[in-house]
C-alpha cells in the first residue's frame, strides 16, 4: 500500500508538471495569433492526457488503457471528421507562418496555402486539442525521465513560433508556465540515494517555489529599462539579413524604447526603424492665437523622399519654386481674405516657423529657400495665411509652375517598385476603383488607412528589412501618427497621387484672439497632397483626429477586409468586363473576422467544419464505456488463461514457481503466506529433484485458499482494482 501511495504522489506531480508545459506551449501560439479557443475543453483534455500518459510511464500495466484511448481517437477521426474540423485552422496558421517568411525569402512563396473560407472556435479548439494529446505524451515521457532536454525540445518550438515568426512577445502567463516546467525538471532530478517518495515531494516543492519566484520577478522587475543603444556594426549587419520577425525578436532595441524627445520633428531625415513606443507629455510648447477660429495644422517640416525605412529631404526645389509651393493658394485666390496667426515658441527646439496651410508670408522669418520648411530665428513671430482652404472648391486652379510640377512628379511619386506593386494590389483587394478621380482617391486612401489600423502609442519597432508602410498596413496594423501619415503618403503615391510626409502641431483655436496652448501631446504628423495650381493640402488619416479638414466627405465606405470576387447571379453569364461602379453598401468583412459560412444541416455523417459535436459526444460516451468494458473483459480473460496454462504446466517445478510468484503478488493486498511454502518454492527452483504430484497438489490448494481469503478482505473498490485492473484472481 505504501508503494502504491508513493506512485500516486508521483503521478500527481508528474501529470501536473506535464499539464503546465502543454498549456504553456499551446497558449503561446493561441495568444500570438489571436485565436479563439475554448480553453476549458483544452484544459480538460490536457489534464486527462497527462494523467493517462504519466500513468503509463509509472505502471506498465496501464498501457492497456491506451487501447480504449486509441479506439476513441480512431472513432473521432472517422465519425467526427477531426481532420476536416481542424483543417481550416491548420491551413490558416500555415498561411500566416509561410507568408511572414516569404516576405524575406520570396522563393518560398509557392508553399503558401490559400486562406480557407471560414474557420470557427470549434476548428481552433479541435486543432489544439489534437496538439495537446501528442504534446502531453511527449512531456509525460520527458518529465517521467526528468529529462530537461526532452521537455525543452517539446515546448521550445511553440515559443519560437510565437516570438520569432509572429513577432509577438510571449504572454507573461504561458512564459511563466514554461519556465517553471523547465527549471523544475532541471532541478528535481532523481538521486539514487533518495527514496522515491522524496523525489516526488521535492519536485512538487520545486514546482511551487519556481512558480512563486517567477511571479514575483515578473511583478517587481522594471519592464521599461531598455535604452536605445546602438548595436555593434557586425551584429546589426547580421540582424539586417534575418527575416523581419526574427530580427525584431533578437534586437534588444526593438521593444521597450520610449521616445522622450519633446516637440515636433523638424529634421531633414526621419529614421522609421526607430519609431518605438512614444511617450507624450503635457508640456506647453507653443502659445498660439489667430484671427480665425478652428483647427489649424501648423507645419514645421515636410519630407519628400521615401526609401522604405526612412523619410529624407532633398530640398531640390529652387527658391522661386519654393515660394510658389508655400504661397500658391494665396496667389490663386488673392490676399483679401487673409488671416493672421501669432506664435510664441516656448520650448520647441526647432529653428523653423510653424506655419498654417494657405501660408502667405511671415515677416519674422527668413527668406523662403526650401519648399519643405520655413527658416525662422525668432521665438515670436506672426504669419499671414489664407483661411479659405476648408470651404474652397478644390477643382478651381490657380497659377501652376511647370518646373515645380516636374519636381513633384519626379520626387513625390517615387517608391520602391515592390512596395508600389504590393500597395496597389492591396488597394484593389480592399475595393479601390481605379476609375476614381483625384479627390475621391485621396478621400478613399484617408478613410482606408484610418479604418484599417488601430491607434496605439505603445508599439514595438518594425523590422529594419521590411518596408515600413507595407508592414504597418498588412502586418502590424497598430501605431501612431507617424505610422498613419507614412502609410497614407505612400499609399497615395502607389495610386499615382503626389504626396509627402509632414509634421508639426495640430491645434484648435476656440475663438478669434484667444491664446491657445499647444503641448507636446499636440505634436502630430500627417500626409499632404499636391494639387496643381493650389500647392500642398493636408490629409488627415489618424484615428481620433477627425476627417480631413480640406477634402469633401468620403463618398465610398472602406471595407474591413479584402473584397471577395463577385459571382454572377444564378442563370446569368459573367460578362467580359466588371462594372467599374463600386458597391460599398455592404462592407466585406476580413477573413479573420468573417463568420463561418453557413453549412447545410448535418446528415449524420459528421462532415463539415463548424458543426458542434455535442450530439456525437452524447452517442460517443456510451460507446466508449462499452468499448472500455469490453477491453477490460478481454484483457482479464487473456491474463487468466495465460496464468492457468502456467499453473498446469507439465513441468511440476515450473508450475510451483509460477504459483509462488502469484503468492508474492498477493502480499501487498494483505495475503499471509503459510510457513513451509517458501521452502517448497526454493526446492522447485534450485533442487535437482522434481516436485512430486502430492507436493504440487498441496501447494495449489494452499494458493487457492490464500487467494480466496485475501479477496474476501478487500473492499468493493479494492476488489474492482484487484480483479479488473491487476487481474490477480483465479478461475
Amino acid at each position: 500500500m505504501i508503494r502504491r501511495d508513493l506512485r500516486l504522489t508521483r503521478l500527481f506531480t508528474d501529470a501536473l508538471t506535464a499539464s503546465l508545459g502543454v498549456l504553456g506551449a499551446l497558449y503561446c501560439v493561441i495568444t500570438a495569433f489571436g485565436l479563439e479557443v475554448t480553453m476549458s475543453v483544452l484544459v480538460v483534455i490536457t489534464v486527462l492526457c497527462a494523467l493517462l500518459f504519466t500513468a503509463c510511464m509509472l505502471w506498465k500495466k496501464a498501457l492497456w488503457l491506451l487501447l480504449p484511448f486509441g479506439a476513441a481517437l480512431v472513432f473521432c477521426f472517422f465519425f467526427l471528421d477531426l481532420p476536416g474540423m481542424a483543417g481550416p485552422s491548420a491551413t490558416k496558421l500555415a498561411h500566416d507562418i509561410l507568408t511572414r517568411f516569404s516576405t524575406a525569402y520570396p522563393n518560398f512563396s509557392f508553399l503558401i496555402p490559400a486562406v480557407p473560407e471560414g474557420y470557427s472556435v470549434t476548428d481552433h479548439t479541435v486543432l489544439f486539442a489534437l496538439a495537446a494529446v501528442f504534446l502531453a505524451g511527449w512531456l509525460s515521457w520527458g518529465v517521467g525521465y526528468r529529462s530537461c532536454i526532452i521537455t525543452i525540445a517539446g515546448t521550445l518550438p511553440f515559443l519560437l513560433l510565437c516570438v520569432v515568426i509572429n513577432d509577438t512577445p510571449p504572454h507573461i502567463v504561458p512564459l511563466t508556465m514554461l519556465l517553471t516546467v523547465w527549471i523544475t525538471v532541471l532541478l528535481a532530478k532523481h538521486r539514487r540515494e533518495e527514496p522515491a517518495h522524496m523525489t516526488a515531494v521535492r519536485m512538487l516543492l520545486t514546482l511551487m517555489a519556481v512558480g512563486l519566484l517567477l511571479a514575483v520577478v515578473g511583478t517587481v522587475y522594471p519592464k521599461e529599462d531598455v535604452r536605445d543603444r546602438a548595436l555593434p556594426e557586425p551584429v546589426q549587419a547580421l540582424l539586417d539579413r534575418l527575416p523581419g520577425p526574427m530580427q525584431n525578436a533578437l534586437d534588444r532595441n526593438s521593444r521597450g524604447f520610449r521616445n522622450e524627445d519633446l516637440g515636433a520633428d523638424t529634421g531633414e531625415t526621419l529614421d522609421l526603424t526607430t519609431q518605438g513606443t512614444r511617450e507624450r507629455k503635457d508640456v506647453v510648447m507653443l502659445q498660439v492665437s489667430s484671427t480665425e477660429p478652428g483647427v489649424l495644422y501648423l507645419r514645421g517640416a515636410a519630407k519628400d523622399v521615401y526609401t522604405g525605412t526612412r523619410w529624407e529631404s532633398r530640398n531640390e526645389a529652387t527658391a522661386a519654386q519654393s515660394v510658389y509651393s508655400h504661397t500658391s493658394i494665396g496667389t490663386a485666390f488673392g490676399e483679401n481674405y487673409q488671416a493672421a496667426i501669432q506664435v510664441e515658441n516656448l520650448r520647441d527646439k526647432a529653428d523653423v516657423a510653424f506655419t498654417p496651410y494657405g501660408f502667405i508670408s511671415c515677416p519674422g522669418a527668413e527668406s523662403i529657400v526650401s519648399d519643405l520648411r520655413v527658416p525662422c530665428l525668432e521665438p515670436e513671430y506672426e504669419a499671414y495665411y489664407w483661411p479659405g482652404v476648408p470651404t474652397m472648391d478644390l477643382r478651381e486652379k490657380g497659377y501652376a509652375d511647370p518646373g515645380y510640377d516636374g519636381y513633384v512628379t519626379e520626387t513625390c511619386l517615387g517608391l520602391p517598385p515592390e512596395t508600389k506593386a504590393a500597395l496597389y494590389e492591396l488597394a484593389l483587394d480592399y475595393g479601390y476603383d481605379p476609375s476614381l478621380g483625384t479627390l475621391d482617391t485621396i478621400a478613399w486612401v484617408a478613410e482606408f488607412v484610418r479604418t484599417t489600423c488601430d491607434y496605439r502609442l505603445d508599439v514595438s519597432r518594425q523590422p529594419r528589412n521590411y518596408d515600413f508602410a507595407l508592414y504597418f498596413l498588412t502586418e502590424r496594423k497598430a501605431g501612431y501618427c507617424v505610422h498613419f501619415a507614412t502609410a497614407t503618403a505612400v499609399m497615395l503615391r502607389a495610386l499615382e497621387v503626389p504626396a509627402r510626409y509632414a509634421s508639426g502641431y495640430r491645434i484648435t483655436i476656440p475663438e478669434a484672439g484667444i491664446v491657445a496652448e499647444a503641448t507636446d501631446q499636440d505634436t502630430h504628423a500627417w500626409a499632404e497632397v499636391y494639387l496643381q495650381g493650389l500647392g500642398w493640402i493636408p490629409v488627415e488619416s489618424t484615428p481620433g483626429f477627425g476627417t480631413s479638414v480640406t477634402l469633401p466627405e468620403v463618398r465610398h465606405e472602406i471595407p474591413e477586409g479584402p473584397e471577395p470576387s463577385p459571382e454572377p447571379e444564378s442563370g446569368q453569364e459573367p460578362e467580359g468586363a466588371p462594372d467599374p461602379t463600386p458597391t460599398p453598401e455592404v462592407p466585406s468583412p476580413s477573413p479573420a473576422d468573417a463568420p463561418p459560412p453557413s453549412e447545410p444541416e448535418s446528415d449524420g455523417s459528421g462532415g463539415g467544419t463548424g458543426v458542434a459535436p455535442l450530439s456525437f459526444l452524447a452517442a460517443l460516451l456510451p460507446l466508449l464505456l462499452i468499448l472500455g468494458i469490453a477491453i477490460l473483459v478481454l484483457r482479464h480473460t487473456v491474463i487468466l488463461r495465460k496464468r492457468q496454462a502456467l499453473f498446469q504446466s507439465q513441468d511440476r517445478n515450473q508450475s510451483m514457481i509460477e504459483q509462488w510468484a502469484h503468492l508474492e503478488q498477493l502480499v501487498p493486498w494483505g495475503a499471509e503466506i503459510p510457513d513451509g511454502m517458501e521452502q517448497l518454492a526454493l526446492k522447485a527452483r534450485f533442487s535437482q529433484h522434481a516436485i512430486t504430484d502430492r507436493e504440487l497438489q498441496g501447494f495449489s490448494l494452499v494458493v487457492s485458499r490464500v487467494q480466496a481469503e485475501t479477496e474476501r478482505k478487500l473492499t468493493g473498490r479494492q476488489r474492482l482494482l484487484f480483479k479488473w485492473i491487476h487481474c490477480l484472481d483465479l478461475k
